[in-house]
């Protein structure tokens, strides 16, 4: 279910491998003809197999989607905004926001559109931010991040403070893939209050 090593799929600096595709390769040469991943990091990533090889990339929003009323109980009728945690994740956010959108509408009375904001990270290095930038309305809103991994819970509990002080009334945080890796755990227990995650697997 979670392909190593995705988050290296383009070039970071020259003369620097791409680990993502040098996965696909060896898994090409070990003779595989069919792959089937859950959440991809990048749909580049299907490309790295040529051909020959079929991907299916599932999706698990659905799965969240399905579990957000109950979750979330009279709040999502009144709207909640589908955060995505940086640039490279939009079009997930965008494809959970239009299911939200399906879902909700035959199930809620009185019930309010689904908002869609972006936080822009510029990072230093890997796992290490410089800043953040929030683009969209999010006061007074139930914000829902949509991530396809957490690793060190780092980034994730800053966009989580950074919607918090942008006036979102609670934010939640819908993970496909919960590495959890270091520190990740210890921080998440301290930060109880501010973000409340949700692993699909």
């Amino acid at each position: 279910p979670y392909y190593g090593y995705a988050r290296s799929d383009r070039l970071s600096k020259k003369r620097t491998t791409i680990a993502a595709a040098d996965v696909a390769k060896i898994l090409v040469s070990m003779g595989v003809d069919r792959v089937v991943c859950v959440e991809l990091h990048a749909g580049q990533i299907e490309g790295f197999f040529g051909g020959e090889v079929a991907v299916d990339d599932l999706d698990a929003t659905s799965t969240f989607v399905n579990y957000l009323p109950t979750l979330l109980g009279p709040k999502y009728t009144s709207g909640i905004v589908v955060v995505s945690p940086d640039a490279g994740g939009v079009a997930r956010a965008k494809r959970f926001r239009n299911k939200c959108e399906t879902a909700f509408r035959n199930k809620a009375n009185n019930w309010s559109p689904t908002g869609l904001a972006i936080i822009v990270k510029h990072r230093i290095k890997p796992n290490e931010l410089a800043s953040m930038d929030l683009v969209g309305q999010v006061q007074g809103k139930v914000c829902v991040l949509v991530d396809d991994m957490c690793d060190t819970a780092g980034t994730l509990l800053r966009a989580a403070q950074m919607l918090m002080d942008a006036g979102a009334t609670s934010v939640y945080a819908c993970i496909a893939h919960g590495i959890l890796s270091g520190p990740a755990c210890d921080r998440l227990k301290k930060n109880k209050g501010t973000l409340k995650v949700y692993d699909v697997l």
